[in-house]
């Protein structure tokens, strides 16, 4: 089964790497739904996240 995580909006508080970093700790929480591959893209206003 596959699990994405992620958010939008105006993050602009928040660095790149402090957003990467959220980000990492939103997919550790689903990383139950896949070993077999996990991505992410992290742009201004969005981050997003995927396990399979």
């Amino acid at each position: 089964m596959c699990g994405i995580a992620g958010f939008a909006g105006d993050n602009s508080g928040l660095s790149a790497e402090e957003r990467a970093g959220v980000l990492e700790r939103m997919c550790r929480v689903i990383r139950h739904r896949g070993p077999d591959d996990q991505g992410t893209l992290v742009r201004e206003g969005v981050a997003l996240g995927m396990r399979r």
